[in-house]
């Protein structure tokens, strides 16, 4: 069964190692290889360790029989946003466990949480080119709004505003 829950100190190694794992695998042929090789798990439980501390995002981590195979980033109030708005910031899977209606369990309790703080409305940000993401949030029922803007990625690609109404 999987169980959501927001990150501990106990959980912040396998939080580095999801977003590590799942950045190289889904990113692969889109970012550059140099700057996915800062993307170890130690680097990445450290940014995320002083990040849970100085953020107002709450982080979360899917466990599967009580194995790390997921990690969520909701924000509550995005910049630029009104107060009925969310945004997913990240939701990544172990590639092992892509495909299998987990993604979807994510998706809802990020959807519940939400609805349970009156947001009328959840943003989140994908990549052009990760076709894989976009498919998913679109058979979600997310739709692209018609903003983009830059990112560097070890080279510049352009990411996508995706909506959904609640």
């Amino acid at each position: 069964m999987l169980t959501i829950t927001q990150v501990t100190d106990y959980d912040i190694n396998d939080f580095g190692f999801i977003h590590s794992a799942s950045w190289h695998a889904t990113y692969k042929n889109i970012a550059s290889d140099d700057f996915l090789s800062h993307f170890t798990p130690q680097n990445r439980a450290a940014v995320f360790k002083e990040a849970i501390k100085n953020s107002n995002e709450r982080f979360y981590i899917a466990k599967l029989n009580n194995e790390s195979i997921g990690i969520l980033i909701l924000d509550y109030y995005p910049e630029g946003e009104d107060e009925y708005v969310g945004e997913i910031k990240a939701l990544y899977l172990l590639p092992d466990y892509w495909g299998k209606g987990y993604g979807i369990e994510m998706m809802n309790f990020a959807i519940s949480d939400f609805t349970s703080l009156k947001k009328t409305k959840v943003i989140l940000w994908v990549l052009e080119k990760n076709l894989r993401a976009r498919h998913f949030y679109e058979k979600y029922g997310f739709k692209f709004d018609g903003q983009t803007k830059i990112i560097n990625i070890g080279n510049n690609e352009i990411e996508m505003k995706y909506y959904l109404n609640l």
